[in-house]
């Protein structure tokens, strides 16, 4: 299997509105106080790449600790799609109906609503991926 590496960097990625700017703050350094070099990171976990799990948006959904690696892990279909709100009807004619893995490159500029969540859920995908700031509106 081929592995492409998509993600974003932590530090100098676009910042999701209202969240704060990640910054590292070194508290060991070698030779002055320590035998090795330690570092703090303050950030919102939504910084640069990363997954959110069901209880993101779900009250009783699973956190991240609880979602299985093998969600992650595996073949992958990637589409490219128009700026905009995704809906459900948009998923139904133009998604594809078979994969269990999707990632949706639209430049930054597509987010889904509830009914194409929903959509995709019914198919049986266990991921969506996207390179917006956030998967919903």
């Amino acid at each position: 299997m081929k592995i492409i590496d998509i993600t974003k960097k932590f530090f100098s990625s676009e910042i999701y509105p209202g969240d704060p700017k990640p910054e590292a703050e070194r508290i060991c350094e070698i030779g002055k106080d320590s035998e090795c070099n330690l570092s703090v990171v303050h950030a919102c976990v939504h910084n640069g790449t990363h997954a959110d799990s069901p209880f993101h948006f779900l009250a009783d959904g699973m956190t991240i600790d609880e979602m299985p690696l093998d969600a992650y892990i595996g073949e992958c279909t990637v589409i490219e799609v128009p700026g905009g709100v995704i809906t459900g009807e948009y998923v139904d004619r133009y998604f594809p109906k078979k994969c269990k893995r999707l990632l949706v490159k639209s430049g930054g500029k597509a987010y889904f609503m509830d009914s194409s969540a929903q959509e995709l859920a019914d198919r049986g995908l266990i991921l969506i991926g996207t390179d917006s700031l956030s998967v919903g509106c």
